[in-house]
């Protein structure tokens, strides 16, 4: 059992110097972990150059493609025509075309929105099928039910006892700054 945790024990990492101060003036001192990165990418290259090279050499001359009509050469560097504007008409329908792909985008974000406000549970309102929720407080005499205060016994506002979530008492309203939204919130959660 311990020589299988043994590979998980944390390992010494074996540093390697830096460069001596009396040669700083050479430059940077590669390390081997440079060295590796260097030598991996200096292999691959060699290894596309070669298949490059087998490519061209087992190339077949007579081997004809359709670019080869709009390609030249000038100067010894290929050089493409390139293709002329569309016509107008075409131009139009692949503009139709994307205000119409721009459209079903939007109508398909509605709905997942829609959906998701739909399954979205509202704290506060009433649950399907039309039963209120209610919040039931007892108490030990017919007295006690005429002079029940909820903000007393909820130690909140009056504005507040409506409430069935987040109801904040007079402690935390007195000594908290509560932030009022801004008149853009508003009109928003009215519109």
């Amino acid at each position: 059992m311990v020589s299988s945790l043994r590979k998980f024990a944390p390992r010494r990492e074996h540093k390697e110097r830096g460069q001596i101060s009396s040669r700083k003036k050479l430059g940077f001192l590669e390390k081997h972990k440079d060295y590796v990165l260097r030598a991996r990418d200096y292999n691959e290259k060699q290894r596309q150059l070669k298949r490059l090279r087998e490519r061209a050499s087992t190339r077949n001359p007579d081997e004809f493609y359709f670019n080869m009509e709009r390609s030249q050469m000038q100067d010894g560097v290929h050089v493409e025509d390139r293709q002329k504007a569309l016509p107008l008409d075409i131009q139009k329908l692949m503009d139709t075309q994307n205000v119409t792909y721009v459209k079903m985008q939007r109508d398909i974000n509605k709905k997942k929105i829609e959906k998701l406000q739909h399954d979205l549970h509202i704290v506060g309102e009433e649950e399907e099928g039309g039963a209120e929720q209610r919040h039931t407080v007892f108490v030990d005499s017919k007295r006690m039910v005429e002079e029940f205060d909820a903000a007393r016994h909820f130690g909140t506002t009056e504005e507040f006892v409506g409430r069935r979530h987040n109801r904040p008492t007079e402690e935390v309203l007195g000594s908290a700054e509560i932030a009022r939204p801004s008149e853009n919130h508003l009109k928003r959660a009215v519109a």
